[in-house]
């Protein structure tokens, strides 16, 4: 009896070798990949493939708190593609969709491996930098802007731009996005002064 039972156990036990260990693992390991995928999805823009809104919005929560512990300061930047209406009433709204994904390409190219760049929603981009003084991110801004301008395709491109700053008093994510906004549309209301200027000097 005694030896029945214990044939019954060892029939209620599959023994696993090796090539089960490794079957194991490859299920495993594709599993975090998946996880991996769905995380990097649920982060980024469909069209650009930059972090969205909710990502940008995680890594300004990060950055003011890593502020406040180190004390060092921190940059934003946004960015507004310059005429998509008409660049989509002429060309068409794939034309569109190509020349945001083109405003995308330079903010990669041009960011380092600590800063973010997202996409801010319709037309607008935005770009973290951390440990970065003004000085440093309008030297950034404008060698984003004349990538943009000079990327060798067509339709020809422009971006606005707008920089904010942390730490300064009373700071939020809000205050932060609001105050580079205000920037953005003072170049974009400058930009057309001039041209109503030149138009008026020449009689066009």
């Amino acid at each position: 009896m005694g030896e029945e039972r214990d044939e019954g156990k060892n029939r209620d036990w599959p023994q696993i070798g090796p090539q089960d260990c490794g079957f194991i693992a490859e299920d495993v390991t594709k599993q975090r990949e998946l996880e991996d995928h769905l995380r990097r999805q649920a982060a980024s823009d469909p069209l650009t493939g930059l972090a969205n809104y909710r990502r940008l919005v995680d890594v300004l929560d990060m950055e003011i708190k890593r502020c406040e512990r180190t004390g060092r300061e921190f940059a934003v930047l946004l960015f507004d593609l310059d005429g998509l209406k008409l660049i989509n009433d002429r060309y068409g709204h794939m034309s569109g969709s190509q020349a945001l994904c083109r405003v995308a390409d330079v903010l990669s190219f041009c960011c380092r491996e600590i800063d973010t760049a997202a996409r801010f929603g319709g037309d607008e981009f935005a770009v973290v930098l951390p440990e970065t003084n003004a000085e440093a991110a309008k030297h950034v801004a404008r060698r984003i802007c004349d990538s943009v301008a000079n990327d060798g395709k067509g339709p020809a491109l422009s971006v606005s731009f707008g920089i904010a700053i942390y730490p300064q008093p009373g700071t939020s994510i809000e205050s932060l996005l609001c105050e580079a906004d205000a920037g953005l549309y003072a170049m974009k209301r400058r930009r057309v002064s001039q041209a109503e200027s030149r138009h008026a000097a020449t009689g066009q």
